[in-house]
């Protein structure tokens, strides 16, 4: 049983990896942040994997190493509620990871939350009197009353201790300030140098660092490819230019030839067939008869045997040109019976 929950376990981180590209692990198998940029904002949202991890579903919540969140369905800590997504309070072992959290990335992406700064959500200063001693604890009872209602949010400590300022969650948010006193860590938001030092040494910072220029190396890599891949490109169009010119050449002289075609077979129908043997069998028979008229005008101009062998012989043609004209009359309507 402990395998398979490995085994589903992994699945389930594969899933999450295989969904961002730009996943930044905090915690091997544990913590993951994904970035999450807004027109308003930009953020991380933590996907915490628990030891009892994947029988429980995620811990999700949203921070900013500069700015306090807020969101209707954020806490004060960050933590996002489970109502953000349905499979969230409806999870088994076989909710697929990667796509709940994509989904609830897109949500925020465009419902952001507002941001508000840290200094101004919690003062790091002292109290040199009672009375304000008294408030401060004041304030650090209603925080402990406020996360007791929440399991998976610490409960606060005595003042003094980074462990207790809210937002400063070493354990949850930043664990460099684990090792740093309240006064080191009041230098860091007094001083612009200080701060813009330790932030640029943080190791979610240099990861976003390290995927930018990534990004950017791969980007210009591309655009140099592109830029050697232009002249050919171009080379490529001129060709395809100058065969579309030579395809269109060749089908105007193809439609030329194809309507001469055309013409040349439209003198080789059975129509025009017909209409040639009708007049060449009319004109031998007028020639026939017009050598007759002119043997009887004048017999002795024209001797008897020249007449009949010249009157025969247009006779002889005028009876087979008829006579093939009627036998192509009788065969023309059969061809077409038979088409």
């Amino acid at each position: 049983m402990q395998d398979e929950l490995l085994g589903l376990r992994k699945k389930q981180i594969e899933s999450l990896e295989q969904q961002f590209h730009n996943l930044v692990t905090i915690t091997r198998d544990a913590i993951f942040d994904v970035p999450i940029t807004t027109p308003t904002v930009t953020f991380f949202l933590r996907v915490s994997l628990g030891s009892q991890f994947p029988t429980i579903p995620p811990l999700v919540r949203i921070y900013s190493q500069t700015r306090q969140l807020t969101h209707r369905l954020v806490d004060k800590d960050g933590n996002v509620s489970q109502h953000v997504h349905p499979k969230l309070l409806q999870w088994t072992t076989r909710t697929h990871l990667g796509k709940i959290i994509w989904e609830i990335v897109n949500f925020f992406a465009q419902e952001p939350p507002a941001e508000q700064p840290l200094l101004n959500m919690h003062p790091l200063v002292h109290y040199p009197n009672q009375s304000q001693s008294q408030s401060s604890q004041s304030g650090l009872n209603s925080a402990s009353s406020w996360t007791s209602s929440y399991p998976n949010v610490s409960p606060s400590v005595p003042y003094g201790s980074t462990a207790g300022l809210v937002g400063f969650s070493s354990s949850n948010d930043i664990p460099e300030l684990d090792n740093m006193s309240l006064m080191d860590i009041n230098g860091l938001l007094t001083k612009e140098q200080t701060f813009q030092a330790f932030f640029e040494g943080l190791p979610s910072v240099r990861g976003m660092k390290e995927i930018l220029d990534r990004v950017c190396s791969n980007s210009e890599n591309l655009a140099q490819q592109n830029l050697l891949a232009e002249k050919e490109l171009g080379e490529l169009k001129r060709n395809v230019a100058a065969l579309h010119q030579v395809v269109q050449e060749k089908k105007l002289a193809f439609d030329q030839k194809a309507h001469r075609q055309q013409q040349v077979m439209q003198q080789f129908t059975a129509s025009s067939l017909l209409e040639k043997l009708n007049a060449a069998a009319l004109e031998a028979e007028n020639e026939s008869d017009e050598l007759a008229k002119i043997f009887i005008r004048d017999t002795k101009s024209f001797p008897p045997q020249d007449f009949v062998k010249s009157f025969l012989d247009k006779r002889k043609q005028h009876h087979m040109r008829a006579a093939k004209r009627e036998f192509l009359k009788a065969l023309s309507p059969h061809r077409n019976e038979t088409a």
